[in-house]
């Protein structure tokens, strides 16, 4: 009887488990369907200092059956161009160069981002260089805005003017005592370093803007890794676009999350209408191979966002994550169950020959690589 019993106590905890099992991975779990190469200008192209130039994708954004992305370094035409995205047929690294001049004055271009009702695209900046001194540096510190079919009557938002030598320095340096607000309310000290890696447009006319790194100085790497989030209203009408009221609105520390082995810094976010939820991506790199580069994804429902409650990973399996190779640096989001991640290696380029494609990669200077992860 006693056997008996234990028996069917062990059955039902199988059922149990069989039952839970899909439940703890409902939404969060997704698959590699496509992994490839794009060219983003021709071999040899080098630098005005005489370097190799790389490509370093680090934004992207979906709409009007297009993937735009952007490369944070400028490039022979445009930092900023196009290649198309179909449901029938997939996605096509064709390149359509998109030749504005306000895509060309801004510089470290670092994410994209498309509202809800899909009226609006905002990108933005690293913020990671000012000198008040230097107006030089002001590019550093841009956020535009187009509408769709519109990309080349894109206007820099805030807009300040400064000149030196008779030459105009145009950008959005304002935000940043909008930014410095936001730490202040929060009862945080003004960080002399900050990087601006992640943007998105939530419903209720708020923009989210995701910090990276934070701390005393980039040049001497005396700063910490971070996933906090600011959040701004806005206002657009036509044209016109202005951002308000920026807080503090979400922080997360990944160093305890089980299954992550990295220090992680928050790369992109965007919102997913058709979850209303979050997509978070981070990143690590520990050291200049390709070894030492990789990336997560985290999903992060509307409701925990508000409630300041952990992302969630998004798993390969119930008992491992979803890694990327790479150092991943963009999501846009294609429909309820597909995502397009860009990566960006900045100057790694992997080894010749690949023998375990978790962990390495292989490209040349003027290719980037992306990713499309759909989702279970």
């Amino acid at each position: 009887m006693q056997k008996l019993f234990i028996s069917i106590i062990v059955i039902m905890c199988f059922q149990a488990c069989s039952l839970f099992q899909p439940a703890d991975l409902k939404g969060r779990q997704g698959k590699i369907v496509q992994e490839g190469i794009i060219e983003c200008f021709p071999v040899g192209v080098k630098r005005k200092n005489g370097k190799i130039l790389n490509c370093e994708t680090s934004a992207a954004v979906y709409y009007n059956d297009k993937i735009v992305i952007a490369n944070d370094k400028p490039t022979p035409s445009s930092a900023v161009f196009s290649m198309p995205y179909t449901q029938e047929d997939g996605f096509s690294p064709l390149i359509t160069s998109l030749e504005n001049n306000v895509f060309n004055l801004a510089k470290k271009i670092e994410d994209f981002t498309i509202s809800p009702d899909e009226q609006l695209i905002v990108g933005t900046t690293g913020f990671n260089e000012y000198d008040p001194k230097n107006p030089k540096k002001d590019a550093y510190n841009t956020v535009f805005y187009w509408q769709p079919k519109k990309e080349l009557k894109a206007r820099i938002a805030h807009l300040s003017e400064q000149k030196l030598k008779k030459k105009n320095y145009k950008s959005s340096v304002k935000v940043r005592k909008m930014i410095a607000a936001a730490f202040e309310a929060d009862g945080i000290e003004v960080p002399n370093y900050y990087k601006i890696e992640g943007l998105a447009i939530i419903p209720n006319n708020k923009i989210l803007f995701g910090i990276r790194e934070m701390g005393n100085s980039d040049s001497k790497g005396d700063f910490k890794y971070q996933i906090k989030i600011i959040q701004a209203d806005y206002i657009f009408s036509k044209s016109h676009f202005e951002m308000l009221n920026f807080r503090i609105a979400y922080d997360f520390d990944a160093s305890k999350t089980t299954g992550v082995k990295h220090e992680l810094g928050l790369s992109s976010i965007e919102y997913d209408k058709f979850n209303n939820r979050l997509y978070l991506l981070t990143s690590h790199e520990d050291a200049e191979t390709d070894e030492d580069l990789g990336a997560y994804l985290w999903v992060l429902p509307m409701a925990d966002y508000k409630a300041k409650n952990a992302p969630k990973l998004v798993m390969q399996s119930k008992n491992k994550p979803l890694y990327f190779a790479h150092k991943s640096e963009a999501v846009t989001v294609i429909d309820k169950n597909t995502v397009f991640i860009i990566n960006d290696d900045d100057r790694v380029t992997g080894r010749k020959k690949v023998t375990n494609k978790t962990t390495q990669f292989s490209r040349e200077p003027q290719q980037s690589t992306y990713y499309i992860v759909k989702m279970k």
